[in-house]
């Protein structure tokens, strides 16, 4: 069924979806020299299994990983094993290189390099959510809407100190998106990396100045398209997890062994 923007437009099908994987992980010290974090085990399954499993879940058809050349171990799990998976499950999956500037903004503008102007989905590859969709959840709001979205969280205060986290009127629109606020408050919604991202946004991120600390990133472009009025949330109600930190990645894998993943997903 053809979804509208009010009554003009058709809103175009999301087949694409990006994940951003050339960071080096640095929260976790040693470890990610050692193991990519997209590749840390979360039960019996690679953190990047999981991730993709949801994106095929939610009917995309294309997975572009952005990636750098000495990220040898997660390159070569792509190539050898994951893109024969995802070929048998009628998925075209590949690798591109960042080289369209730093941050996870750069990352993002590697890959709409090569899908062009359609929009596509982003979930960063060191967050998982259990008990729900959640790309699901951010391509039906994009269905109703025609507007960027982002998948949002109800987490506890500490939990926000890690995020980005969103003030949302009653109709569902982005008022405001901080990142990482130093005094967050006591409970409310996290940005949690499930993104419906349009031409709108990569307007905005090609705009985008980088940030102190020298990467330009994605939240700072979509506050920016927000402003305005013009971003959509879809709150997810599962169990959201995130990896790159040394407690995030516990707690993940502790819920990853609860609700019970395994590697039944190559059949």
């Amino acid at each position: 069924m053809t979804s509208r923007l009010g009554d003009t437009l058709p809103v175009p099908l999301v087949r694409t979806a990006v994940i951003p994987a050339a960071g080096r992980g640095t929260r976790l010290g040693r470890l990610t020299q050692a193991v990519p974090k997209e590749l840390l085990p979360l039960g019996t399954r690679p953190t990047l299994d999981i991730v993709l499993d949801e994106l095929v879940d939610a009917g995309i058809e294309r997975v572009v990983i952005v990636t750098r050349p000495d990220k040898a171990a997660l390159n070569d799990y792509v190539t050898n094993v994951l893109q024969g998976e995802l070929r048998a499950r009628g998925v075209v999956l590949e690798l591109c290189p960042q080289d369209a500037g730093p941050g996870n903004g750069g990352a993002i503008l590697s890959a709409a390099a090569r899908i062009g102007v359609e929009p596509f989905v982003v979930l960063w590859g060191d967050e998982v959510v259990f008990g729900v969709n959640r790309t699901a959840s951010v391509l039906e709001r994009h269905r109703e809407t025609g507007r960027p979205t982002i998948a949002v969280v109800r987490v506890p205060r500490d939990a926000l100190r890690r995020c980005g986290v969103a003030r949302v009127g009653s109709d569902g629109s982005v008022c405001e998106l901080v990142e990482k606020p130093a005094d967050p408050p006591v409970d409310g919604l996290a940005s949690v990396g499930g993104y419906v991202v349009t031409a709108e946004v990569l307007e905005a991120l090609r705009a985008t100045r980088p940030s102190t600390d020298g990467e330009v990133y994605l939240s700072a472009a979509l506050a920016d398209v927000a402003r305005a009025g013009g971003v959509q949330t879809a709150e997810v109600l599962g169990d959201w997890h995130e990896t790159g930190s040394p407690s995030g990645y516990a707690d993940a894998f502790a819920a990853a062994v609860r609700s019970g993943i395994d590697i039944q997903h190559v059949q």
